[in-house]
């Protein structure tokens, strides 16, 4: 609570057991951030899965990087299968969904940004027709005094100063329709490692959380990895943690946010980078990157969460879960082939873990 309760024992007879002692506000929401970070740490892959990428001709991304017909991991459940379910939906919630990457140089790149620039642009200049309509009104009835003039030249001046990098121009009220026409959306601060500064950017986009990585392809020249993910799926992570963790509605009012921005940018900058080293480390991908200033592909995990599922079950049923077996004898009878494979890789996998023993 942020509080002390009234009803408490403790605060009622306060001259008896002393006063008690009630955290700060931002002490209470610096402890539940904390908590559900760990939370998000815990339900990241340690070691992401080799990625399929395919090579896709429309490029959609300046819209979004959505694949367009693909299937949410997770989605398909079995009807009376509820611990398959539950352990294909946990694990299918671990890895990384299909989504569109792009490969860039830094020149094609920024006219990647110009194109998902153009919303904002345009409602930027929404805002200062209504204000200059404003203005004018105003000095028609002679109180105005020239302040349009002004007022449109010193807008002027912090746009050009903004888009020379001047930083003070940060804090000195520049607009934040202009701030998100020249950032493409709300810039997101990521708690990266110190060797990734200044390769990772990082902004919401609308409804998609979207990240670029810059690297260097096997054949020396800069490139740029972008891709994007819905906010939605981690907003719904960050309140399924917070449930779990108790934390208090007010905390996950300041946190909800800023957290979901994070973890689905820690997530993509990681996902985006094994896609970028796959590329360069494989034929296929080295061939995509020779002479293309552009490449988009469809990147998806090279893993089968069902698969991995039912070799769950069968693990469980090997060591005596009645359920488990139940449960796997009736996911044969409509995949038997799913179940063979699994359990023959299930004995495969035990087999060479007895031999290294």
């Amino acid at each position: 609570m942020m509080s002390a309760s009234p009803y408490d024992v403790h605060v009622a007879f306060d001259d008896i057991y002393g006063a008690p002692a009630i955290a700060s506000a931002p002490d209470e929401i610096a402890e539940a951030a904390e908590r559900l970070l760990a939370r998000c740490k815990k339900e990241t892959l340690s070691e992401l899965p080799p990625v399929e990428f395919e090579i896709v001709g429309a490029d959609s991304t300046p819209w979004s990087f959505a694949v367009l017909g693909a299937p949410v991991l997770g989605s398909d459940v079995q009807r009376n299968l509820p611990l398959f379910n539950a352990i294909h939906t946990a694990l299918a919630g671990a890895l990384p969904q299909p989504k569109l990457v792009r490969i860039d140089t830094p020149e094609t790149h920024e006219g990647f940004l110009d194109a998902r620039r153009e919303p904002y642009l345009k409602d930027l200049d929404a805002r200062l027709r209504a204000l200059e309509a404003a203005v004018a009104a105003h000095a028609a009835d002679g109180h105005g005094g020239g302040r349009l003039a002004r007022l449109e030249d010193a807008f002027g001046r912090h746009m050009d100063r903004y888009h020379g990098g001047d930083e003070d121009v940060l804090g000195a009220g520049v607009d934040a329709a202009a701030i998100a026409a020249v950032q493409v959306g709300q810039p997101i601060p990521l708690l990266l490692p110190l060797r990734m500064h200044g390769k990772v950017d990082c902004w919401q986009d609308g409804p998609e959380v979207v990240c670029a990585v810059r690297f260097i392809d096997p054949q020396g020249r800069k490139r740029v990895a972008t891709s994007g993910a819905p906010l939605a799926r981690s907003v719904d992570r960050v309140i399924r943690w917070a449930t779990h963790e108790e934390v208090a509605p007010e905390a996950l009012a300041t946190l909800l946010l800023p957290l979901a921005q994070n973890c689905a940018g820690w997530d993509l900058s990681r996902e985006i980078c094994a896609t970028a080293h796959g590329l360069c480390v494989t034929d296929g991908g080295l061939r995509a990157l020779d002479g293309n200033d552009i490449i988009v592909g469809a990147a998806r995990p090279a893993a089968d969460a069902r698969l991995v599922a039912a070799m769950a079950l069968a693990q469980r049923c090997q060591r005596g879960d009645r359920r488990a077996c139940a449960e796997l004898i009736a996911l044969a009878g409509d995949e038997r082939e799913l179940v063979e494979r699994a359990c023959g890789k299930l004995a495969r996998a035990q087999r060479e873990k007895a031999s290294r023993r």
